[in-house]
Parts: C-alpha cells; structure tokens; sequence
C-alpha cells in the first residue's frame, strides 16, 4: 500500500470532525474511542446480529459498528466488515467475532482475514439523513434574478479528476457557457452546452485548489442571466483513496464499492454516491439498506440542489 494512501485519512479526519457534531473533542490522527463507530457492514447475506451496550439489533448493510460489539452470524448467513483503519474480516455461518479499534478483537476460529482495503477516515459517525454532508441549498442570483441550484457552491468538495458543475435548467433557454477560474482570475476552462451539467475534463484542475465558477445562459429570446459559485477540489491523498477503492470496486470487488459509496456520501460528493450505488443495484445488489440510502440520496439531491 502506499504512503500517500496510508496518510489519506489523516488527512480528511479534519473535514470529517467538521461534518460530525459528535466528533468534538477528538483530534485529527486519534483512534476512535470505544463508543464511536469502527467498522461498517459492507456485504450481508441472511439474518445476523450485533450485540452493544445498548443492547442486541439486527444488523443491516451500511451499519456502522462500534468497538465492543459482538457480531453473531447464524447457519446461512454471512457478513463483511470493514474497518475504517482499512482491516476487512469475512463471517461465514456459525461464528462470531468481537471489534477492537482498527481490527478484530477475538473471534471464532473460522472467521478470516481478508484482503485490506485502503484506509479510511477515522472518526465517521453514521449519517443523519437531516445533516448530511454538503446539504446546503444555494442559488446564483444576479439583478434579481437567478439561476437556481448551482453545485458544487460554498466551498464544496469535487474531484479534480472528473468534476460535474450542475445547475437547475432556465425555461426557454437554450444553451449555456460555463467557465472556471483560479484563484488568480486565470480561466482554467470554458464550456457552452444545452445541458444543465457540465464535465470538467480530467487534468483541468489541481487537487487541493479552490475554483469559482460562471455559467450565463444563452438565448435569442431573453436577456442573458449570470452568475456564480465556488468549490474546492479533493486532496491528492483522498483522490489516490478514491481510485484506489474504484479499481478494487471494478474488479469485482463488493464490499469496496460499498465503502467507497459511503466515503462519497461522508465527504459530500452525493452525485458520485448516487452513481456508486446505483451501479452496485446494476451488478445484482438489491438489498433494502441500499435501496433506502439510494432513495436518501436521491432525497437529497432534489430538495439540496434541484437535481
């Protein structure tokens, strides 16, 4: 694994404490203490349980686990952890295993080690669906009128590699020309489209930098409307992450392109979310949780942002 994967989340903990209103107190680079969430379920098949302090609850895909949780897996099931420190232990059926921070506490002799997955943020929190990341509603407005549902906007975060900048369509508009800028005011790219997304093509934009970005219709039948909005890029480190995860994910691999839609859902990147999970349901995934996360999604993207 390399060096710039394995310091990814030391380096996004700090957007993450931001994004948890639980997370105060803790700081960047700590483990999780025994009451925060350790381990997600990345692959369920049939009924299993977790026993906590609050008691014992059926488990679903996409639970968050805490340290000190007894995961009991009966005859025909099967469960997959993974661990935001990256550690990934199979369940088969008949067996058990309690979590430690960053692995497997204790364990029945045939649960297994699996391949590890890059490592991930420490200190998630589950999501609540009334505050999720990057939920902010934003409009670009310019003498009184507007172009609505601008996104990314406010500083939120995009991949430098495969940015979309999205807005809600104007009625009788037939085109529009987008253009970003740095932070000097050069112009890093310009686009016209009929679309109401646009993509920036890869190697455009830096990672870690800070964009603002213009669209202005273009209409014979109506004066032009402008306006603007800003975004960041994601970090080198959590680029590599991302990639890293996507390669596994393609190859076949499912609990990675589960973690990979949850880190896109905690940093905020909805639409990359959205398409992670979609193409899991595409591959033969029909569980109920990520049919609910899917719809939460979806939620979020048309009250957030008009999309």
């Amino acid at each position: 694994m390399s060096a710039r994967i394995s310091r990814a989340w030391t380096l996004v903990a700090p957007l993450c404490l931001a994004l948890v209103p639980d997370a105060a107190g803790f700081s960047a680079g700590a483990l999780p203490s025994r009451e925060q969430p350790v381990a997600a379920v990345c692959e369920l098949a049939g009924r299993a349980s977790g026993l906590a302090a609050g008691g014992r609850s059926q488990l679903r895909l996409l639970d968050w686990l805490s340290a000190g949780t007894r995961v009991e897996v009966p005859r025909g099931a099967r469960v997959v952890l993974v661990f935001l420190s990256g550690s990934r232990y199979e369940l088969p059926a008949d067996t058990w295993a309690v979590l430690g921070l960053a692995r497997v506490e204790r364990a029945h002799e045939r649960v297994r080690a699996l391949a590890p997955l890059p490592p991930w943020p420490e200190l998630v929190a589950p999501i609540d669906d009334h505050e999720a990341p990057g939920s902010r509603a934003a409009a670009i407005r310019l003498r009184g009128a507007r172009v609505q549902n601008p996104w990314p906007a406010g500083g939120a975060p995009a991949p430098s590699a495969a940015a979309r900048l999205c807005f809600r369509r104007v009625p009788r508009v037939s085109g529009y020309e987008v253009e970003v800028r740095a932070r000097d005011g050069s112009v890093v790219f310009r686009a016209r489209t009929p679309d109401e997304c646009v993509s920036v093509p890869a190697g455009v934009l830096r990672p870690d930098a800070t964009y603002s970005w213009t669209v202005r219709t273009m209409s014979l039948a109506a004066p032009d409307l402008r306006g603007e909005a800003e975004f960041r890029t994601l970090s080198a480190d959590v680029e590599a992450l991302r990639e890293a995860l996507a390669r596994t994910r393609h190859g076949g691999d499912v609990s990675a392109g589960v973690f990979l839609a949850l880190l896109d859902r905690r940093l905020g990147l909805l639409r990359e979310a959205r398409d992670g999970i979609q193409a899991l349901r595409r591959d033969g995934l029909r569980d109920p949780a990520l049919a609910h996360a899917l719809a939460d999604v979806e939620r979020q993207l048309k009250q957030d942002r008009g999309h």
